[in-house]
């Protein structure tokens, strides 16, 4: 990986770690345990307090690929780790920013034990379906994330 496109993902990750945190279903201090940190850390690091390290880029993201492993069937967090870290080239910046402020709805909603029910309300209600549609990659991955919000 090139060095530019690792620091852009480090960074992508570090802006949204709260919502891929809360998405992957982990409080503040069990993603700190997990990583060999504390919660105290993590909010640092949600905050953009302190820059995210190597180190903790790795160990977040090695937690995050192995819980999306573990749980093939929750496709939330897989497509929105594609779209805000992986692949967030492929929008453009007021897009992402529209993308972004749903995921934090969702991700609130998730985390406060909200059904997907209402979340697929939510989803319909916004205009997300047509920001994620309107993006032109090859990346079948993206399209597949609207099908599976709204399955």
């Amino acid at each position: 990986m090139k060095k530019k496109k690792f620091e852009k993902e480090i960074g992508m990750l570090q802006m949204n770690l709260g919502i891929i945190r809360k998405l992957g279903g982990w409080s503040p201090k069990e993603l700190g345990d997990m990583i060999g940190s504390t919660k105290q850390t993590i909010f640092n690091l949600e905050n953009m307090k302190t820059p995210m390290s190597l180190t903790q880029y790795i160990a977040i993201r090695s937690l995050i690929d192995h819980a999306i492993e573990l749980n093939p069937t929750d496709k939330l967090l897989s497509k929105s780790v594609d779209i805000l870290v992986n692949n967030s080239d492929a929008y453009k910046p007021d897009d992402l920013s529209e993308i972004r402020d749903n995921l934090i709805v969702i991700a609130a909603a998730k985390s406060a034990g909200i059904t997907n029910d209402s979340v697929s309300t939510f989803l319909s209600s916004s205009k997300l379906s047509e920001k994620i549609s309107s993006v032109e990659t090859d990346d079948t991955q993206i399209e597949n994330w609207k099908n599976i919000i709204w399955a």
